[in-house]
C-alpha cells in the first residue's frame, strides 16, 4: 500500500468488513450454539449470550477499526504498517478476554468466542489491504 486512502475508502473498507464479519459471526454463533459449544449455562455479565451482541460487536469493531486506520493514514507516513501492528496487538489481547471476563468459562466456549475475534480481525485487515490495492492499480 503506497498511496494513502481517503476517508471514504477507509469507511467503505470498514463497512464491507462489518457486513462480512457480522454474517460470518452470526453463522458461527448459530453453529456453535447448535453444537453446544456456546451454551445458555454460561452467563456473561449475568446474561446468556445471544446473536445480537455478536452482531453489534462485530459491526462496531469493524467500523471503529476503519476509523482508527483512517487516522493512521492521515497523520503518519506508514498508516497500514502502524494499524497492522496495533490491530494484531489488540487481536492477541482479545484472545485473553473470555478467560478474564467470564468466570469459569469452558475452554470450548472461550475458543468459540476467540474464533469470532479472529473473523473480525481478518475481515478488517483484508478489506483495508484490498482497498489499498485497488487504490494502487
Amino acid at each position: 500500500m503506497n498511496s494513502k486512502l481517503d476517508f471514504t475508502k477507509c469507511i467503505m473498507a470498514g463497512l464491507y468488513a462489518a457486513v462480512i464479519s457480522v454474517a460470518l459471526n452470526a453463522m458461527l454463533f448459530f453453529i456453535l450454539h447448535m453444537t453446544e459449544v456456546i451454551t445458555n449455562d454460561v452467563l456473561i455479565k449475568g446474561e446468556k449470550l445471544t446473536v445480537v451482541p455478536v452482531i453489534i460487536a462485530s459491526a462496531v469493531t469493524s467500523i471503529t477499526a476503519s476509523l482508527v486506520f483512517f487516522l493512521f493514514e492521515k497523520f503518519t507516513d506508514k498508516g497500514f504498517r502502524y494499524f497492522s501492528i496495533l490491530a494484531f496487538v489488540i487481536f492477541v489481547a482479545s484472545l485473553f478476554s473470555p478467560f478474564i471476563s467470564i468466570p469459569d468459562v469452558p475452554m470450548k466456549y472461550a475458543l468459540g468466542l476467540n474464533a469470532m475475534h479472529l473473523i473480525v480481525y481478518a475481515a478488517i485487515t483484508i478489506f483495508i489491504m484490498q482497498a489499498g490495492e485497488i487504490e494502487n492499480e
